[in-house]
């Protein structure tokens, strides 16, 4: 779970880079509609990742003008619940009611990737700022100095030290 999790993750980041995936992790887009917001509007793109547990989706905004991506959103899976009974029991009568179906955990807010402050780099306009939040509160923001395009690599860096 936790190599898919770091996928999603190189994924998300791709998306708001370059609009697209690789082939490592392959994605598949539908039109989602338009959106507006007070900064413009935006075309929404569903996007769906390879099946299996914790599956990818999450939905592309694309800055109608600009045609770049300015915000990716998600729902995390509901973590499992605790307490349940033992593997291989089914749940008593009172777990599997519809009643105490809705007394369950809440679902996780709605997190989102904002991709801003976009520059020219070397022909390509790259977001120099990222904004994670989780529903309306931000937990996270990178700032970017810069970026290298096909920058030479020294293949020693890659020797095996002994």
């Amino acid at each position: 779970m936790r190599l898919a999790n770091v996928r999603q993750d190189f994924a998300r980041l791709m998306l708001g880079l370059f609009a697209g995936s690789s082939s490592a992790y392959p994605l598949i887009f539908t039109y989602g509609g338009k959106a507006e917001a007070p900064q413009g509007k935006a075309d929404v793109l569903d996007v769906k990742g390879p099946a299996g547990p914790g599956a990818f989706a999450a939905r592309l905004f694309i800055n109608a003008d600009t045609h770049l991506p300015i915000m990716l959103t998600w729902s995390a899976p509901a973590p499992p619940m605790r307490g349940g009974p033992p593997r291989g029991e089914p749940p008593s009568p009172a777990e599997a009611s519809p009643a105490a179906a809705g007394q369950g955990q809440p679902s996780p807010p709605e997190t989102r990737l904002y991709f801003g402050e976009y520059r020219d780099v070397s022909g390509l306009q790259l977001p120099f700022r990222l904004r994670r939040a989780l529903g309306t509160d931000t937990v996270e923001e990178t700032t970017f100095d810069g970026y290298k395009i096909n920058a030479k690599i020294d293949p020693k860096k890659f020797e095996v030290r002994k």
